[in-house]
């Protein structure tokens, strides 16, 4: 009895909710160009065109329209320690939005949304390059933070609009962050208490994946040694129960970014990089050559941050505040294997310390890392004096396909950053590598920027420079010395004197202006007509100038 009560009051709540939502009117949001099962993908600078249809199947009444280009980031976090019934904190920071203004002669007369009619109201959108310096109110501890802040983030964590044209594809991000764009149209009424209601809505969600530029490399201190490790050093054994071989040391500098490809069209391009690795083993007493490389196995590591108050500083990877479950931030990961290769092939090269020390000072060669001959690697803590191999790998890094991959970005509440491990094995000649050799592990920052810019943004662009540089404003002046004096004010020829060798040939290099307009004036100028005297040309402040017509 107790159960078909309740069913009985579902059925009846819901045949209400129909009944109610059977009045209120329909509106869909088109876009322009819009292909079925297509995700719509934008970048920075883009226009985004449409149109709002609205029917009722019942007339309805409305006082406004509303039609907004909407950016929101959203975060959760749930306290797992606390045994609260309020464990979990929630944050919602709205960092864009835009309206489309509707003009008075555009709305019915009078404002009402009648059964069995169509109503189309179109909307132009522009993707702004950046924020509002007002979208970050919030205290960091430096510029370069606020900067990184005011930055349009990328569509992040929703699942309806991750993919590549018409392909659903995950951007490893946790349920915990999301970046969500959507245009949202919105009929509301307003009551007699003055309060607004919604009479009917409409929303449409995008893709944007926003223009960023390589940033320069990353500082790594010794705050981040845990998260990144540029330079590590290893003992090598001759084998298992054996003595030692050397010292190898691995080291490795933080590679270009890896560009994305332009958002139209989807799937375009190669997105890759190179890491270079450099190596140097310092050999133990009586050792008389290097190590075998092994294998060189190339990790990506997919790091998100979130957190449900402004963070006022970029992440710190291995600090506890973004240990999941602690106060208000968390992260997740996942790692990705990108390559597995054998390395063995690589050259050694032999130094000797005196004799690389005695050729520094004689060709007075810079150490400095912006000099074009790379320095060799540091040594080794063991190494004492004699010689020394070194050696140097170049690692191709390519984006795994079947996988979504955006821009490095930090938000007042969500960053991506990403982490490149390479791992080396090493051995003795006599021992394999794989089993019970050394292997070293660096982990390089990596960032991955956006080209941004489709083949069609770039030829607006382009235009607009044009138009702008046609449109430059120029200022009038006197008429430079160099052709004064050149014109040729009569209307026949003239009884004056031949020049002189010397100002023929000054006159070589001039233009002499004539009241014939074949003849183009000075850039800059254009034909000025005074009235008995012909044409004199004169600086003008439009690149339009003057017609050449005497009157």
């Amino acid at each position: 009895m107790y159960a078909e009560t309740i069913a009985t009051r579902n059925t009846v709540g819901s045949e209400i909710r129909a009944l109610v939502q059977s009045g209120r009117p329909h509106i869909d949001i088109i876009l322009k160009n819009q292909r079925d099962a297509y995700i719509s993908t934008y970048t920075s600078s883009d226009i985004i065109e449409g149109e709002v249809v609205i029917r009722a199947s019942a007339d309805a009444p409305f006082d406004s329209l509303y039609i907004d280009l909407i950016g929101q980031s959203k975060t959760y976090l749930d306290r797992v320690a606390s045994m609260s019934i309020d464990a979990r904190t929630e944050a919602q920071h709205t960092f864009l939005k835009l309206a489309q203004p509707i003009s008075e002669s555009a709305y019915p007369v009078p404002r009402v949304i009648e059964a069995g009619r169509t109503y189309r109201y179109p909307f132009t959108f522009v993707i702004p390059e950046r924020l509002l310096p007002t979208i970050c109110q919030h205290r960091c501890e430096s510029q370069q933070v606020h900067e990184a802040h005011l930055q349009l983030p990328p569509s992040l964590g929703d699942p309806t609009v991750a993919g590549d044209g018409s392909i659903l594809l995950d951007d490893m991000a946790p349920a915990m962050s999301r970046v969500v764009y959507s245009i949202k149209a919105k009929l509301t009424r307003t009551r007699s208490d003055g309060q607004e209601v919604t009479v009917g809505e409409g929303l449409k969600k995008i893709r944007i994946v926003p223009a960023s530029e390589e940033l320069p490399p990353l500082r790594v201190t010794d705050a981040e040694s845990e998260e990144y490790i540029l330079r590590r050093h290893k003992d090598v054994k001759k084998g298992m129960f054996k003595g030692r071989l050397g010292s190898l040391s691995v080291e490795a500098a933080q590679p270009r970014s890896l560009r994305l490809p332009p958002a139209r069209p989807m799937g375009s391009g190669l997105t890759s990089t190179m890491a270079t690795i450099a190596v140097r083993f310092d050999p133990a007493k009586g050792i008389t050559g290097p190590p075998r490389l092994g294998q060189l196995v190339t990790k990506l590591k997919v790091k998100t941050h979130f957190a449900t108050e402004p963070v006022n500083d970029f992440p710190v990877a291995n600090s506890a505040l973004y240990a999941y479950g602690n106060g208000r931030r968390g992260s997740f990961s996942e790692t990705i294997q990108l390559s597995s290769r054998c390395v063995g092939s690589v050259q050694w090269e032999s130094h000797d310390e005196a004799a690389e020390a005695s050729a520094r000072r004689d060709s007075n060669i810079s150490t400095s890392s912006t000099s074009p001959l790379a320095p060799l690697p540091e040594p080794t803590p063991r190494y004492t004096s004699g010689t020394f191999w070194t050696a140097k790998i170049l690692v191709p890094i390519s984006l795994p396909k079947g996988k979504l991959f955006v821009p490095t970005f930090h938000s007042c509440l969500i960053s991506r950053v990403y982490t490149l491990e390479l791992s080396l094995a090493a051995s003795s000649s006599s021992t394999n590598a794989g089993l019970s050799g050394t292997t070293v592990t660096l982990r390089v920052p990596l960032q991955i920027s956006s080209s941004g810019m489709s083949v069609f943004t770039t030829t607006q662009r382009e235009a607009e420079a044009e138009a702008d540089e046609h449109l430059r404003p120029r200022t009038i002046s006197p008429l430079p010395e160099a052709y004064t004096g050149t014109s040729d004010l009569s209307s026949g020829p003239t009884d004056q004197s031949s020049p002189s060798a010397a100002q023929q040939e000054e006159q070589n290099g001039r233009s002499n202006f004539t009241s014939d307009t074949t003849q183009g004036p000075p850039p800059g100028y254009s034909f000025f007509c005074i009235d008995g005297a012909g044409q004199v040309p004169t600086r003008i402040p439009s690149p339009i100038g003057i017609a050449p017509i005497c009157g």
